[in-house]
């Protein structure tokens, strides 16, 4: 085929994005298509219409005529991957997630970051060829990219891994799985085939399918918010995000406010609002609510074994610094440095509600025992290690 390739044209990335997704790569295929077509796509917002309606009346008034690159070899344009386009619901929620969760290499890393590409909605836009073409991005940086880039999306449930089949499902279903990733875009960003194979992945399609029967408010959202591991972690990184990225209390009205204000569909609003007042999600001490975060005693336990690692859990469970230094070849100030450094670093944890508390009154062991609940004798060494 020998044509203007839409590539080279001076159009958003969204636009870009959108035209890919369609198989249209030259002008002839834009002119060809009834711009109906394009106005139809789910999840196309208003601008790009505009953007895509301008673009094809200065093409037939002659007013852009885009370099000719030769014959091309469409096969060779795209990706699958390439291929992908996400409505302007998900593309918001992707840009909350940062290009530090691909876990790339310094290199790659700062070659997006130069490009203003920080974080995920901007990188999911570019094609292969584009990335290829950003500053200091060789073939190396570039397939470390495409491939960290398409583990994210498969972990996200936006990018269907090689061997899963195609969606086997009426027109019907499509919309009403649809409407369900649309209702839970918020909390997840995930499409139609995501929260399909997530359903079939927990057994879930028969009894969504059947107790909903397409109507979404009878639809059962309490069932994915707390039988679909993904989703009701997703549920906790919003609440963290929204709420709780430290270690204070909200006020319960506050919370359940803006839950209500944030989702517009109301059987997964109630699923939602009963997953805080009964769920073991959030923590509730009289009308105050709290993140249930994981507990010490659990946390260590999974640490992977090392010489600081003992160190660290020997002086939680009460050793002085003197006897883990004898055992260890090390001064006192050694061992304080190094367990200092690995508590640091660990999240927030259930113990660290007493954090306030702890540092204002300035408790004795034995004090903060007879006054909070002595499940973990931990607490206090951690508390001030922290």
């Amino acid at each position: 085929m020998s044509s203007s390739l839409i590539a080279n044209l001076d159009i958003s990335t969204r636009a870009k994005h959108l035209l890919r997704r369609m198989k249209v790569y030259t002008v002839d295929d834009f002119l060809n298509i009834p711009f109906e077509t394009f106005a139809s796509q789910r999840g196309l917002g208003n601008k790009t219409i505009q953007e895509l309606q301008e673009l094809r009346e200065r093409m037939e008034n002659g007013e852009i005529d885009a370099p000719c690159e030769g014959e091309i070899d469409v096969a060779s344009t795209e990706t699958e991957q390439d291929s992908i386009t996400f409505s302007e619901q998900v593309l918001y929620q992707l840009s909350k997630h940062s290009i530090k969760e691909l876990g790339l290499s310094i290199r790659s890393f700062n070659s997006l970051r130069r490009e203003g590409i920080v974080n995920i909605d901007r990188l999911v836009m570019l094609s292969e060829e584009e990335i290829f073409n950003l500053s200091n991005v060789g073939k190396k940086s570039v397939d470390e990219i495409t491939e960290a880039r398409k583990k994210w999306l498969e972990d996200h449930y936006l990018f269907k891994p090689e061997g899963d089949p195609d969606l086997d499902i009426s027109d019907e279903l499509v919309s009403f799985y649809s409407k369900i990733a649309d209702a839970l875009v918020n909390i997840i960003p995930i499409d139609v085939n995501g929260i399909y194979r997530l359903c079939k992945k927990y057994d879930l399609c028969n009894q969504i399918e059947k107790d909903g029967d397409n109507d979404l408010t009878k639809f059962d959202y309490l069932a994915l918010l707390e039988d679909v591991n993904e989703i009701r972690k997703a549920l906790i990184d919003w609440f963290t995000d929204r709420f709780f990225q430290g270690v204070e209390f909200v006020e319960g009205n506050s919370l359940i406010g803006i839950i209500e204000e944030e989702f517009s569909c109301a059987p997964l609003k109630e699923a939602i609002i009963e997953t805080v007042l009964y769920g073991n999600i959030i923590i509730k001490k009289s009308n105050y609510y709290a993140l249930a975060r994981r507990r010490l005693k659990s946390y260590i336990q999974d640490l992977e074994d090392s010489d600081q690692t003992r160190m660290t859990k020997d002086r939680l469970k009460g050793k002085s610094l003197q006897e883990i230094g004898d055992l260890h070849g090390l001064t006192r100030e050694r061992v304080r440095q190094v367990t200092k450094k690995i508590v640091n670093k660990f999240p927030l944890l259930q113990e660290d509600y007493y954090s306030s508390i702890f540092e204002r009154v300035h408790f004795s062991r034995d004090c903060f025992y007879s006054v909070f609940p002595k499940d973990d004798e931990m607490t206090v060494e951690y508390l001030s290690m922290r």
